[in-house]
């Protein structure tokens, strides 16, 4: 971990199956034979599935650029950006609902945040009603009273590729306009800021079920974290410490669909089972 700080690499888990770009290179366990050459990124929460995954893609005479199995574990050393952005913002537990506290830490967080959400270029979504959906939520979120847009990522270079969009307002704005918490599918997150711990749990009570909440803090948070794990317990089906969701290992309360406080379609499921 302490050689990854600074750098560009990302380090995932011991259940990862490997990484391959089909003709290029393949650090791991999959079969290359499986593979095809192609323009298709594809990465997987699962381990060994994705093997059989590619080699329907192939089949299919669909090629794949790159493959990443990161069998159900977090990846380590990724930044808030990053994990926003992941797979186009795609993976159902990507951060698209920042809470924090005013002050020093929060104003450096957002503007070292918008200078790197600048720097991304928007990846390929999974069809195009599926893109138009997540930037008609955009321009939605955007127009609404008391947000302001902090960045916009670049464009891409295919049709069907998603510019990301990193939003805030405080925490008086987010509890009076329900609006504010629909979801948008794709990479857009929203900062809201909150005036004191007081506000930080009354906006936690507020929230509907959420499939994960992280919480950031270091030793001198204990009492604050205390007083906020009760209204988090309740409405996430898994929290995490100081790390971002991105492929985090499912849980059953994480499920779509299933009990309280999952939520969605209990026909369907991207996430545990149905």
């Amino acid at each position: 971990m302490a050689r990854l700080r600074g750098s560009r690499s990302r380090l995932i888990g011991p259940n990862c199956p490997g990484a391959i770009s089909p003709g290029v290179a393949n650090v791991g366990i999959i079969p290359p034979e499986v593979c095809l050459p192609g323009r298709v990124g594809f990465v997987s929460r699962s381990g060994t599935l994705v093997y059989q995954i590619v080699h329907e893609l192939t089949q299919r005479g669909i090629g794949q650029s790159t493959c990443v199995g990161m069998g159900g574990d977090p990846v380590h050393g990724i930044g808030f950006i990053d994990s926003l952005t992941l797979g186009s913002g795609q993976f159902c537990t990507n951060p698209g609902l920042v809470i924090a506290l005013e002050g020093d830490a929060l104003n450096k967080f957002r503007n070292a945040a918008a200078t790197a959400l600048q720097g991304k270029t928007g990846a390929t979504m999974l069809t195009p009603g599926i893109l138009k959906a997540f930037n008609s939520g955009v321009e939605k979120l955007g127009n609404e009273e008391g947000v302001t847009l902090l960045a916009r990522g670049q464009c891409g270079a295919t049709a069907c590729a998603g510019q990301a969009a990193l939003f805030e307002t405080d925490a008086a704005n987010f509890l009076a306009n329900p609006a504010l918490e629909d979801e948008i599918f794709g990479a857009s997150s929203l900062i809201v800021r909150c005036a004191s711990i007081a506000h930080f749990r009354e906006v936690a009570e507020h929230l509907d079920g959420q499939l994960t909440a992280t919480m950031f803090l270091t030793e001198n948070d204990r009492e604050a974290a205390q007083a906020l794990l009760p209204a988090l317990e309740r409405k996430a089906g898994r929290i995490l410490i100081n790390s971002y969701p991105t492929g985090v290992e499912v849980s059953q309360a994480m499920v779509h669909g299933g009990p309280f406080p999952a939520t969605s379609d209990s026909r369907t499921t991207s996430v545990g089972a149905s």
